[in-house]
């Protein structure tokens, strides 16, 4: 994994239908973006944003409801404007929380690249998601693996 230094986030805006006064909030099924320009040799490929929370809150209702704690979204990117925008629908079955943007894999295999913060996560790559339509995971009472006899 690189370090973020190769990448320079300029530019985070959240869009939010449901909470125009507040713009780091976000519903599940609602849409975030953002706004990158590289000094990467990669010009285009496909984009993949990791967020993750850790907030006690979405600790619980991830165990109570079958909620995830970490989701990831993609986009196609082509950076010969020298920026470039990925949007990002939040899933419905995210629990409620502060979410870090905490990688960036950019491009397409074997050029692909991988950029992540070691220690402190960078507060200003934060959304907050509340709210909005909610899908739970099933949960799995039991689970059993059978072996099938060879021929």
């Amino acid at each position: 994994m690189k370090t973020v230094g190769k990448v320079a986030i300029i530019i985070f805006t959240v869009v939010s239908w449901a909470a125009a006064d507040n713009s780091s909030l976000v519903e599940r099924g609602g849409t975030v973006s953002v706004t990158m320009h590289l000094s990467s040799s990669i010009q285009l490929g496909n984009a993949m944003l990791s967020w993750q929370t850790y907030d006690d809150t979405a600790i619980k209702q991830a165990r109570d409801h079958g909620m995830v704690l970490v989701f990831s979204c993609s986009g196609r990117f082509d950076q010969t404007a020298g920026i470039f925008t990925i949007p990002c629908t939040i899933p419905s079955n995210v629990a409620d929380g502060h979410y870090y943007l905490t990688s960036v894999t950019l491009g397409d295999t074997p050029q692909q690249q991988t950029f992540s913060w070691r220690g402190g996560l960078p507060d200003e790559l934060v959304i907050d998601v509340k709210g909005g339509p909610s899908s739970e995971q099933p949960r799995m009472t039991t689970i059993q693996v059978t072996a099938t006899p060879q021929r």
